[in-house]
């Protein structure tokens, strides 16, 4: 959990940025969904530790939304600190949601109480 002045106690609400699996965070050397969350939600508790990408998968960008579903599908574990949480996951960019939308799931099975998204742009699926 990042701390610093106001953030939220630990009932309170927490950002969660999208992760990205362990691989491609030594690749990329960052994930941009921490990154622009501390810029966007400076005094706001953000926690990268509540949720993780436990296993790779393919770039969703050339597939369809049934396999971009099958593609994300159990791809994040929650931490049992989701509990009772309210959450706000972040993410740069959304196209189909399949991504969010197992993100949340993942939280929610592991008891987060309340899931809300937002992203900073809205790719049209299909136009890539």
């Amino acid at each position: 959990m990042e701390s610093g002045p106001g953030c939220s106690a630990p009932d309170g609400p927490v950002v969660v940025p999208i992760p990205i699996s362990r691989s491609r965070l030594r690749q990329r050397g960052f994930n941009q969904a921490l990154l622009l969350a501390r810029q966007i939600f400076p005094g706001i508790s953000i926690s990268w530790r509540l949720l993780e990408k436990v296993r790779e998968t393919e770039r969703q960008a050339s597939l369809s939304l049934q396999e971009r579903r099958k593609n994300i599908k159990g791809a994040f574990r929650a931490s049992e600190e989701a509990k009772g949480r309210r959450i706000l996951l972040f993410d740069d960019v959304y196209t189909s949601g399949s991504t969010m939308e197992e993100a949340a799931r993942s939280l929610m099975a592991a008891g987060a109480r309340q899931v809300a998204a937002l992203t900073l742009a809205r790719t049209p699926f299909g136009a890539d």
